[in-house]
């Protein structure tokens, strides 16, 4: 697995289905949302301020919603595609309740 630096974290995105049940392909802002969610499989340390290092708002394992980013900020390690993004990357984690 990849060890981030600074405020980067390593997602596991979520695939979405491109069909519906009843076989209907979804096209356009459906395939596509402008937004990505995944599991956080690594957190960096935080990024330093006057030698003082910031904490990281995300733990591994959160379900996370971040802004997309196309296929070419896709990282293939042992067989997984994975996304290594800065946590401001990040807007929401989902709570579980």
């Amino acid at each position: 697995m990849l060890r981030p630096l600074s405020d980067n974290v390593v997602i596991e995105p979520v695939i979405k289905e491109k069909k519906t049940t009843s076989g209907i392909i979804l096209t356009g802002d459906a395939v596509n949302p402008a937004y990505g969610e995944g599991v956080v499989v690594a957190i960096g340390p935080g990024y330093l301020v006057n030698n003082v290092r910031n904490i990281m708002s995300v733990s591994v394992g959160d379900y996370v919603f971040y802004h997309n980013y196309d296929d070419s900020h896709l990282i293939n390690i042992d067989g997984k595609n994975i996304l290594v993004l800065p946590e401001s990357a990040i807007f929401a984690v989902k709570e579980n309740n």
